[in-house]
């Protein structure tokens, strides 16, 4: 069955964006180690699960990056790659193999994982995150912990209503300070 992980970059009071709804702060500390741990991850996914803001701030890093940047092989996966949207609002996808879901349906996502292909996740999108542990969906959590804190932002564990148990299954620490923390979670339907 394929997993879904959500992969997040937060900081270490659990901000996954700023005031401004960006992620800017992730620039000041991302280099190559940490995107050569990112492609690994991707080699595993093959479906992205994400908010309408999330699907939207890709989008447009999408239109403003260099081809040749640091980045280009994460544009060439996030091009290539299924994307689910869950939104009420989000009317068109145009971005190629993108998909809008109007509401989050458990069994429509156990049906999902039934599916052959690779593991799905979720980046960014915390009201995704947030619905899918409520709904006990998220089989691991990796972290990419950023050592900064955000005085105001959006938080990731924001409307959680109940206990998650995790278990560790991988841990790293990068030159730049960034803390790489992977969980089993033991809360799964």
């Amino acid at each position: 069955m394929r997993k879904i992980i959500a992969f997040e970059f937060i900081t270490v009071n659990g901000m996954m964006l700023d005031p401004g709804d960006t992620f800017n702060w992730v620039k000041d500390s991302f280099d190559e180690e940490m995107l050569r741990e990112i492609s690994d991850q991707q080699n595993r996914v093959d479906t992205l699960l994400l908010g309408r803001l999330t699907y939207q701030l890709l989008a447009n890093y999408r239109s403003t990056t260099n081809k040749k940047s640091i980045d280009s092989a994460s544009m060439i996966f996030l091009n290539e790659v299924n994307k689910i949207i869950f939104s009420k609002t989000l009317r068109t996808a145009d971005w190629k193999n993108s998909i809008i879901e109007k509401s989050i349906d458990a069994e429509k996502v156990k049906a999902w994982q039934k599916l052959p292909g690779q593991d799905m996740a979720i980046i960014g999108s915390a009201s995704i995150v947030q619905a899918f542990i409520n709904l006990r969906l998220i089989n691991e959590f990796h972290f990419l912990i950023h050592p900064l804190t955000l005085a105001k932002g959006k938080p990731l564990f924001d409307n959680i209503t109940d206990r998650h148990s995790l278990k560790p299954i991988k841990t790293k620490t990068f030159k730049n300070g960034v803390v790489y923390l992977c969980y089993q979670s033991s809360s799964v339907i």
